[in-house]
């Protein structure tokens, strides 16, 4: 592929995103007062398998909001 084409892959890609995010945001399955109000999104199960990250940089490939990503970081910072 050109840079042309995977720029056009990866607008297409965000458009795609951006459209669906809002629906996910008004979901109460994700329910984001929670989160905001400080429930862990973290599983034990995920926390176990990662282990201890102190001093490590992450990144997190598949979060379609954010809400796991944001709470890695809050779990590893707090």
């Amino acid at each position: 592929m050109t840079n042309g084409e995977w720029a056009e892959q990866r607008e297409t890609n965000r458009a795609m995103w951006d459209e669906r995010v809002p629906i996910h945001a008004a979901s109460d399955f994700y329910d984001q007062d929670a989160f905001r109000a400080g429930r862990d999104e973290i599983r034990d199960f995920e926390a176990a398998e990662v282990g201890d990250v102190t001093g490590k940089r992450l990144l997190h490939l598949q979060c379609h909001m954010g809400l796991t990503a944001v709470a890695g970081c809050v779990v590893i910072h707090s």
